[in-house]
């Protein structure tokens, strides 16, 4: 088992890293205001450098590996070559990207329209990039030919909002900008391709890798396994609140 992550609340230090052979989490490695979290270019590198020593001695070894790109994410920084694939209008430069940051995101300023539009696209410029990144994660399983024997999935733990509902960014609320996130399962031997509108949920992946591995339910697990698709029920979606004790809670909550 492997994760490779730039994510502070997933750190070493929260315990994250217990019950993985092995676990990256880069929170003591150097990062700046633009981009505070490691990019995903080198995430895939170490994800490169460590395929190719578990590849190279354990070939018949079933693997669970974790990748998870931050770059879609505040302070919406995005380089410009990204930009161009979103808007080649618009020209800005770190430091006026990261002032909107400060002074618009961070407030929850979401009354000017123009504004909060700009804001969105700078968002989408990051999704191209971990677009970018995907495809040369994907690249990277077959070139240690290991994609032929391995099954995918990509999701994200949340969306962003955009004045959707009056603010920006996510905070607490339960709208489908900020929990409708996508969820692909990718098979490079499928015959076919299929779409499920079922309501599902993020509980549910945990058991989909179980039965992957040809392991039994797990009795403390509350989802169910997403696969076969044709099989699963209509059973709705299971969801929590936690209770904002720790820290002073926003207007928008």
């Amino acid at each position: 088992t492997a994760g490779f992550h730039s994510n502070p609340y997933m750190a070493d230090v929260f315990g994250w890293n217990r019950g993985w052979d092995v676990f990256y989490d880069s929170l003591e490695d150097d990062v700046d205001d633009f981009n505070p979290y490691v990019k995903g270019d080198v995430i895939n590198s170490k994800v490169d450098a460590w395929l190719s020593s578990y590849v190279s001695a354990n070939r018949d070894t079933p693997m669970f590996l974790w990748v998870h790109y931050m770059d879609a994410h505040e302070p919406y920084v995005p380089g410009k070559e990204h930009i161009d694939m979103i808007d080649s209008s618009i020209h800005l430069t770190n430091e006026q990207m990261f002032a909107l940051f400060k002074n618009v995101v961070l407030k929850r300023d979401a009354s000017d329209k123009q504004t909060v539009e700009l804001l969105k696209k700078l968002y989408c410029a990051h999704v191209r990039e971990i677009d970018e990144y995907t495809a040369a994660f994907f690249d990277l399983l077959r070139k240690h030919d290991v994609l032929s024997d391995s099954t995918v999935i990509i999701t994200a733990d949340h969306g962003d909002e955009f004045g959707d509902h009056g603010a920006l960014s996510h905070d607490g609320k339960l709208y489908s900008e900020l929990i409708d996130s996508p969820l692909l399962i990718y098979d490079e031997n499928a015959e076919r391709s299929a779409t499920c509108d079922k309501l599902v949920s993020g509980i549910d992946i945990s058991p989909t890798i179980v039965s992957l591995f040809g392991l039994g339910p797990e009795p403390t697990f509350q989802g169910r396994s997403l696969l076969p698709i044709d099989t699963y029920p209509e059973k709705g979606c299971f969801g929590e609140a936690i209770g904002k004790l720790s820290h002073r809670v926003k207007p928008t909550d």
